[in-house]
């Protein structure tokens, strides 16, 4: 059951911004585009709140008694009101066209910090595809009201979507998860937050691998390459979700059971080598299919979307790999591989800021994404075939973009 509701989830997910997106890309001004990508980047970047999450699947897996009010609320309130507040005042410095778009962020990512425990709490009791469809709806449901905002000219949905998702997704949590939390103070002790810690630094630079070059973009390009390429680099990343899905099912499985974790990674390495065969197909016959879809303005920039395509199918792996690598507790072997892809891309961003265009963009995503090869080269001792393989297909992956970039 919770595999059908996970993969309900996903399609679900799916469907909802393959169908929004052409709505959007043809409904709003470059302006309002603008707006409306930035909201649906920033309900992904509030992953910075979520360092929690993974160590109360660790422990909750093991004791389900450490499920209590305290340890599940205190850390991420205190962490939720601290990024809220701090967003709050940005919002207030920021172009006056952002402004509550702003403020409808701060009040989001509060939401968010109250429903990732409730969403720990469902995967620590193997709840995970109830938690992952709830967390899908909530991505449809935002899609959807931009969408709606798009057909209707409803401006205030470009900011608001983003507050009422994260709203109805906190109240859906608290109905399914509330049966799992117990009576109790905080007790994790020192070590729970040590653990935190890590999972800190992985989230910060896990965000700016995963949304680093549509920040970027939406700082650096011309005002009518913004919206697009947003777009395209949340399209790209779509194909990703069966590794999501699969990272997300299977993570508290191998807590249980490390002896599946090689499988798990051989599973990575395949889905990557047949995510990159479907980028090369596209490359080569889809160009019509795509003018199609996003309508004949975007025509121009069909190679940066080949190229983000090939960029997001070396990044899947990053999904298996940081399962294995936190079930085994490498949390220190998992930042460092997450921080040299940050550095890598943040080191070019800056080389290249007064100088940024598009293709520049899709060379940052490039590096950015890039922490799958380090995830590979830690865990090559402990799993060496599949490691070799998936770092070949990581250079197929890389010579495909750089050739993109050098046409």
């Amino acid at each position: 059951m919770q595999k059908v509701s996970m993969t309900a989830g996903a399609i679900i997910a799916l469907v909802a911004s393959l169908l929004a997106i052409p709505i959007i890309s043809r409904g709003l001004s470059p302006e309002k585009l603008s707006i409306a990508t930035v909201s649906i980047l920033a309900h992904g970047l509030f992953g910075i709140a979520d360092f929690f999450r993974p160590i109360l699947v660790r422990n909750i897996s093991d004791n389900e008694e450490f499920a209590t009010y305290g340890n599940l609320f205190l850390p991420n309130l205190v962490i939720g009101l601290s990024l809220s507040a701090g967003s709050a005042v940005i919002s207030l410095f920021v172009h006056e066209s952002y402004l509550y778009l702003g403020l409808s962020i701060s009040f989001s990512l509060l939401l968010f910090s109250l429903y990732t425990p409730l969403w720990g709490t469902m995967d620590g009791n193997f709840q995970m595809g109830t938690a992952y469809l709830v967390r899908s709806l909530s991505v449809a449901m935002l899609y959807g009201l931009i969408a709606i905002g798009a057909v209707f000219d409803l401006d205030y949905m470009n900011y608001g979507a983003i507050s009422i998702s994260n709203l109805a997704t906190l109240i859906i949590f608290w109905l399914f998860a509330r049966k799992y939390i117990r009576k109790g103070k905080f007790n994790a002790g020192i070590g729970y937050i040590r653990q935190a810690s890590y999972l800190f630094v992985q989230n910060v630079f896990k965000l700016i691998n995963d949304f680093g070059d549509r920040v970027f973009a939406s700082a650096y390009l011309p005002g009518a390459y913004v919206g697009g390429y947003n777009l395209l680099s949340d399209l790209s990343a779509r194909v990703n979700f069966p590794a999501q899905l699969a990272s997300s099912y299977y993570y508290p499985v191998i807590c249980r059971e490390p002896q599946k974790a090689s499988l798990l990674l051989w599973s990575g390495v395949v889905f990557s080598t047949f995510l990159f065969a479907i980028c090369v197909t596209i490359y080569a016959f889809g160009v019509e299919i795509f003018v199609w879809y996003l309508g004949e303005g975007r025509r121009h920039i069909f190679p940066i979307f080949c190229g983000l395509l090939a960029c997001f199918s070396n990044y899947s792996l990053s999904f298996f790999g940081q399962s294995v690598a936190r079930s085994l507790s490498l949390d220190r072997s998992l930042s460092l591989s997450f921080g040299a892809s940050a550095v890598l891309g943040l080191s070019y961003s800056l080389i290249n800021m007064h100088d940024m265009n598009i293709y520049r963009v899709m060379i940052i995503a490039l590096l950015m994404k890039s922490s799958s090869v380090f995830m590979l080269l830690g865990l090559l001792r402990r799993f060496p075939a599949q490691s070799i393989c998936g770092l070949i297909v990581s250079l197929f992956s890389f010579s495909f973009v750089i050739n993109i970039y050098i046409r």
